[in-house]
Formats: structure tokens, C-alpha cells, sequence
């Protein structure tokens, strides 16, 4: 029994070349299958019948050992909650292998929310237009202290530059290189912000209130995957973040006080879209949003 026989259906990575036209770079996240599959897994690992230590290579560019199960769609509230608290708290050992290069290196401490960043190796999931915040995989201390910026570009070269969005464009020093720190560094989204608007629609697809982005940041905003075309880069993430709502005068038929906010904490998938002659991604919407009094609804950008 090879470890491969279970190891190969819930874990793959898909890669594909830019164009010749100058597309954009395209890759896919890594995706897991079910739970079922992992459970057996994991009993054929306790049984000591396969070891998880071994190294599993799945692509030129990546090796990655022990792997963790990373969030994936939950069918109940309680999953949707424990798979987020896991995201906090576990971390992976990656092998990572630059295209092209004869060189390997070893990184500790990688969230499964996050993009691993070190040497000569930049993951593709890193795409320039989108909001990335950054920290120090060695230590505690964040880049550009822990806020989250707009990749600009991504440099040519074995070092690559890492160029952000600064607050000044006449001298921006929001800038390093991939190879400036020996312990790497790690990237994760930053798609929502506080004071984003949304108009809030029903299952109806009736607008039935407006909402404010209150915080975003105290939870981990996962992506799932990554589409990319000739006209733009598509990324959907996963997002929980704390809001508050406005609802209409009128809804579902009665009377509702508009000044009577309501604040919660809730969880939907994000499409954040950049188009090709845009320089910053945008979140187009907000789907699979459950409220208390609303029910199932989507956020769509004001």
C-alpha cells in the first residue's frame, strides 16, 4: 500500500504558464477533497500504516509535508466555526522549490490561510492588485506594521521585488525583496476593510438594507480558488467579519425602525475581481451570507 493511493485524491495543485499574449499568471489554490477521505487518512496514519512525515511532491514548484486540513465549505454553522478556529491556530512545514532553480528551502510556522514568501520563491497565489498583509515567519514583527497594502508588482530576477502601495507616490518605501529576510515571510488577503459599504439583497434578490463594514481583520480570509482569463483575475475567498445593518423601512412586509442598527458577526464567500486594466482588485460581492432576521442573503458592493 502506497501512501499515494490516499494521499493523491485529496490533495492537488494545478499550474498554468502565462500566456504568450502577456495574460495574467494563473494558478490554482490547492484543494481538499472529503472529510471522508482525510478521516481515513488519518486512521491509516494512527494505525501506523502510512506516515504523514513522509514528503509528498505534487508539483515542480512545491513540497509539502504534514499537511494540515485547511477550511473547506461546511454544511453546518458548528463546522463552519471549529474549521476557523483550526485556521488560527495550526501551521505547516513547507518544502518550497523555485521554478528553474537548483535550490530547496524549509519554512516553519505557515498558517494554512497564508502564502509562503522566502529566497528565490514567491507563491503564485501572490498577484499583484490584490491586498495582501504580510509578518516575519521568524518573529512576531509584522511588515509595514501588520497593515495591509496593494501589491504593485513583483519583480523580475531570482530576488524578487515586492513592491506596495505607498502613502506617498513621489518616494514609497513599501518595498523589499523575497530573499531579505532568511526566514521568509508570509502573505495573507486583506479583501475587506473597515467603512466598506454593501447594499444587502434577499434570497429575492430584493434590497432590503445597507451594510457596514465594522472589522475584518481578527478573523483569517481564506481562498479557495483562483480564476484567471485574458480580461481578469478572479479569487474567491472566504471571509468573516463583524458588520452592521441597516435594514429598509419596510420589510417582509413590516414596519422596521431604521434607526434601530443591528451589529453581527457573520461568514460568506467573497468574489474580489481585478480587471486587466485596473490596478487594484475590488470586491464585486459577498454571497452565502446568513443573517438572524434576514435569513440568506448577498452583499453586493454600493
Amino acid at each position: 500500500m502506497e501512501i499515494g493511493d490516499f494521499i493523491t485524491p485529496a490533495l492537488s495543485v494545478l499550474v498554468l504558464n502565462e500566456d504568450s499574449d502577456g495574460s495574467f499568471l494563473k494558478r490554482l489554490s490547492i484543494h481538499v477533497a472529503q472529510q471522508q477521505e482525510e478521516l481515513k487518512a488519518k486512521e491509516l496514519h494512527e494505525s501506523g500504516e502510512i506516515d504523514f512525515n513522509t514528503s509528498i511532491n505534487r508539483t515542480n514548484s512545491l513540497d509539502i509535508r504534514n499537511p494540515i486540513k485547511p477550511f473547506h465549505k461546511a454544511n453546518a454553522a458548528k463546522e463552519a466555526k471549529e474549521s476557523f478556529a483550526d485556521s488560527l491556530t495550526s501551521d505547516q512545514c513547507l518544502t518550497l522549490v523555485p521554478e528553474d532553480i537548483p535550490v530547496q528551502y524549509t519554512v516553519h510556522g505557515i498558517l494554512p490561510h497564508e502564502f509562503p514568501v522566502k529566497g528565490f520563491y514567491v507563491d503564485r497565489r501572490v498577484c499583484p492588485g490584490f491586498r495582501y498583509k504580510v509578518r516575519y515567519v521568524g518573529r512576531k514583527d509584522d511588515v509595514f506594521d501588520g497593515r495591509g497594502r496593494y501589491l504593485v508588482s513583483v519583480g523580475m530576477g531570482y530576488g524578487k521585488r515586492l513592491t506596495f502601495k505607498g502613502d506617498n507616490l513621489n518616494a514609497n518605501d513599501c518595498f523589499f525583496w523575497s530573499d531579505n529576510d532568511e526566514d521568509g515571510y508570509a502573505f495573507s488577503h486583506d479583501v475587506l476593510e473597515k467603512g466598506e459599504k454593501f447594499i444587502l439583497y434577499d434570497s429575492n434578490s430584493q434590497p432590503i438594507g445597507d451594510v457596514l463594514i465594522e472589522s475584518a481583520t481578527e478573523f483569517p480570509q481564506i481562498e479557495e480558488f483562483m480564476e484567471t482569463t485574458t480580461k481578469r483575475v478572479k479569487k474567491v475567498v472566504r471571509v468573516r467579519f463583524a458588520c452592521v445593518i441597516n435594514y429598509h423601512t419596510r420589510f417582509h412586509g413590516s414596519l422596521v425602525d431604521v434607526t434601530n442598527q443591528e451589529i453581527e458577526i457573520v461568514e460568506g464567500i467573497a468574489d474580489v475581481i481585478k480587471d486587466r486594466r485596473e490596478r487594484e482588485a475590488r470586491v464585486q460581492c459577498i454571497r452565502d451570507v446568513h443573517l438572524m432576521r434576514a435569513g440568506n442573503c448577498t452583499l453586493w458592493r454600493d
